[in-house]
């Protein structure tokens, strides 16, 4: 069960044993690159408890919501924008293929903060969440992992998680080979590329937007992998750093990589 969100700060609780099996989860307000789309969260939630994977009703950015979150074992909340359209006074525009799935914000129970009674999801522990999400949908336990320490060690070689080696992490940890060794950035690949004219941003809620003529290169520094980049006017371009190359094409309807 979700709770209905009737404004700032106004949420509804319903049936009589919420307090006893809920817990009010809060999730994150939009990177201020993101805020002119049409943003909603897409929320994904294991119980460890009874190891059912839920997906839930969307949400809104910045909502409250009464969630079966439990502490012991641990419980994961991903929760991954869906862009579907653009805001801005007197207009919104549909994004192609029915909308764009951005990397996403998370939160582990009982490591993710809580303040004023509410567990917060934040876009910081996205990858943590995401890595627990895909570890349990493998077939492993993750909850038998310190995820405490593994939370320590990810936020404290990156400010950006995601531009850590999020394959090699999650093969070492499905491997049960994790060490703090194979906490690395991804490499890079540096290229001028000829960018379509208009404002771009990355999925990636850490990384600045990008402003092009349509004229001029841009000199970027590419992580290495696939990458999306959203243009105010709904158009996506993919993005694939391999070997000394990087690559650009317009992106497939569901890009999901």
């Amino acid at each position: 069960m979700v709770t209905a969100v009737l404004g700032i700060g106004a949420t509804v609780l319903a049936g009589c044993d919420l307090w006893q099996e809920h817990r009010l989860v809060r999730l994150p307000d939009l990177p201020p690159a993101w805020r002119h789309f049409e943003v909603s969260l897409q929320l994904t939630l294991v119980d460890g408890r009874d190891g059912r994977e839920r997906l839930l009703p969307a949400a809104r950015p910045g909502a409250t919501l009464a969630l079966p979150v439990g502490r012991y074992p641990a419980s994961v909340i991903v929760a991954r924008p869906l862009v579907t359209g653009r805001a801005s006074v007197g207009d919104t525009a549909p994004v192609a293929g029915g909308g764009r799935l951005l990397r996403p914000a998370g939160a582990v129970v009982p490591i993710s903060d809580v303040r004023a009674g509410a567990v917060e999801v934040t876009w910081e522990r996205g990858l943590l969440a995401s890595l627990v999400l895909d570890l349990w949908r493998g077939g492993a336990s993750p909850w038998l992992l310190n995820l405490e320490l593994l939370d320590r060690e990810l936020a404290a070689r990156a400010g950006d998680p995601w531009s850590l080696n999020r394959q090699a992490i999650l093969a070492a940890l499905a491997a049960d080979a994790m060490s703090s060794t194979v906490i690395r950035p991804l490499p890079q690949r540096r290229a001028e590329l000829q960018i379509p004219a208009g404002r771009w941003v990355w999925w990636n809620p850490f990384a600045p937007p990008l402003v092009s003529d349509g004229r001029s290169p841009l000199a970027l520094a590419v992580p290495g992998g696939y990458h999306l980049l959203l243009a105010d006017d709904g158009r996506a371009l993919a993005l694939q750093a391999d070997g000394d190359a990087v690559l650009i094409s317009p992106a497939a309807a569901k890009f999901d990589p």
